[in-house]
């Protein structure tokens, strides 16, 4: 199931924004495993480390994503 949208690096940290549905974002907790995809090929699948809410999307840590570099080749890609 289509979880969200992955907008942008964020920080220097390998943090990543996410946009997605407030009824999605009750689900995505901690060790919860997400497959990042962009056109149909996977990217990523990593568990989340944390997630931070913020008005209308949240900050996303995946483990593995340790900085910037990391996290910028993941932006636009669908969480699912």
């Amino acid at each position: 199931m289509l979880a969200g949208r992955i907008l942008r690096a964020h920080g220097l940290r390998g943090a990543l924004l996410l946009k997605a549905d407030d009824y999605i974002m009750d689900a995505l907790l901690p060790g919860t495993r997400v497959v990042l995809r962009r056109d149909g090929d996977e990217l990523l699948s990593a568990a989340i480390d944390q997630i931070k809410r913020r008005h209308d999307d949240a900050l996303l840590k995946l483990v593995g994503v340790k900085d910037r570099s990391a996290a910028e080749p993941l932006a636009r890609s669908d969480a699912w």
